[in-house]
């Protein structure tokens, strides 16, 4: 995203009246796998998954059984 990164985004969503009126889910596909990024996504309740890269077909099959 050239205006802003991911993090950017969920603060700014979240702040939004769509997503305080709704349950949206929300997955991080990165190639970052660090410790802290996965805590800081757990920040966030829209946040459903932090996946690092490469993505598999387990993988794939897990974010579309998630509820």
């Amino acid at each position: 995203m050239p205006e802003m990164n991911g993090w950017s985004f969920l603060e700014e969503y979240t702040q939004t009246k769509a997503a305080k009126n709704s349950t949206p889910k929300v997955f991080i596909l990165t190639s970052e796998d660090s410790k802290e990024n996965k805590e800081r996504a757990t920040r966030y309740k829209i946040v459903s998954k932090y996946i690092c890269k490469p993505l598999d077909k387990n993988s794939v099959k897990e974010l579309l059984t998630t509820r």
